[in-house]
């Protein structure tokens, strides 16, 4: 991830910000992405539904800290594709991730939202706030979504077009055209 870049849009979006800042207006970046390129861009106001790579969470006291180390400890290296030449993938016990916040010592995970777990309460209510504030709203999905079922299909975005559509905020849905015809 450490080398993954920003694209167009991106960029795009935290040069639209910047050009808003001088007028008194904010612009709130709503990413099912975990992936901090929207920060990396320049983005500052960013919700992500997701979570993110680079923040860890103590399976036990369940605090979150931020944790740019790939990987996060020295047991995990090149532990993140599967290799036909291993004998094992099973590693000690003592050499997975701890939390260190107060002598926890609970496992730590990516803080993120996995398959059939719930999105985080405060992460819905700053959506939610972004939402009845906003002027505009433009939600983006690639026709690949559309296909797979995922963030288009979800009760999310139901609840994001209803608040949208319902109020004073104007609303746009983008689609990648190119991706639809491919």
């Amino acid at each position: 991830m450490h080398t993954k870049e920003p694209n167009a849009a991106h960029k795009a979006i935290a040069e639209l910000e910047q050009r808003l800042k001088p007028q008194g207006r904010s612009v709130t970046v709503i990413t099912q992405n975990i992936d901090r390129l929207h920060h990396k861009a320049g983005s500052s106001n960013v919700i992500e539904l997701h979570g993110s790579l680079f923040y860890t969470r103590c399976t036990v006291c369940g605090h979150v800290e931020e944790n740019s180390k790939s990987p996060i400890v020295p047991a995990l290296k090149d532990r993140g594709a599967p290799d036909p030449d291993a004998t094992s993938s099973k590693i000690p016990l003592d050499q997975l991730p701890r939390c260190t916040h107060k002598q926890c010592g609970g496992l730590l995970r990516p803080h993120v939202v996995w398959f059939h777990e719930g999105l985080f309460q405060e992460v819905l209510e700053a959506t939610d706030e972004a939402m009845k504030e906003c002027d505009l709203c433009l939600l983006q999905m690639d026709a690949h979504e559309l296909r797979k079922g995922t963030f288009a299909k979800v009760w999310i975005e139901e609840a994001v077009q209803n608040k949208a559509l319902g109020s004073r905020e104007t609303y746009i849905r983008v689609m990648d055209k190119k991706k639809l015809c491919s």
